[in-house]
């Protein structure tokens, strides 16, 4: 598998998806100040897990499920780059926003969470992160060549599904300032 990684045609494009992977990784480990990658509790363990399912058939679809070199290939390729990378950017920007206050999907720490983020990108959609993140899965299968691409759209239930529960713990928390944002601002784009 890693042969075909190194010799392929589009090493350059794989290199430069590697180096948004890492910075994404980079963000979410580092400065989320996190000993482990893998969550304590069993709730946040279950998404965890979940979410590797959802990465590791991405990078396997490279291989196995390569769309057909046509004509038009490097050009749907370099737009998947620019959609990978708006994606990665996205996603940087909110994480970094929302400092201390990020956690796993669907969870909200009261003790750490005290107020409501809505500034910086969670001004123009409430969910970000899940934009940006679709963003990076669907740009990275396009400039792959994979017919994965398509799978973007089961990681979009996945994450509307996280952004109702999240949805359920913000108008608890926070009540009609939260409603009042809600109302303003939607929900992905």
């Amino acid at each position: 598998m890693i042969d075909y990684f190194l010799t392929s045609s589009n090493l350059f494009t794989r290199i430069l998806l590697c180096t948004g992977i890492i910075a994404l990784g980079f963000t979410w480990g580092i400065r989320g100040g996190r000993k482990s990658w893998i969550p304590r509790n069993s709730t946040s363990r279950v998404n965890f897990f979940f979410q590797l399912t959802i990465i590791l058939p991405q990078l396997l679809g490279v291989k196995y499920l390569p769309l057909p070199e046509t004509s038009i290939t490097p050009i749907i390729q370099l737009i998947g780059l620019v959609i990978f990378y708006l994606g990665v950017i996205l996603s940087i920007w909110s994480r970094m926003t929302m400092g201390k206050a990020w956690g796993m999907p669907g969870s909200w720490d009261t003790k750490r969470e005290k107020k409501l983020i809505i500034n910086g990108p969670f001004k123009y959609t409430k969910n970000p992160i899940y934009v940006g993140l679709l963003f990076v899965f669907f740009g990275l299968e396009l400039a792959l060549n994979s017919y994965l691409s398509l799978a973007t759209i089961l990681l979009y239930f996945y994450f509307q599904k996280m952004a109702e529960k999240e949805e359920k713990i913000l108008e608890k928390e926070f009540g009609k300032e939260y409603l009042e944002y809600k109302k303003t601002t939607p929900k992905f784009l």
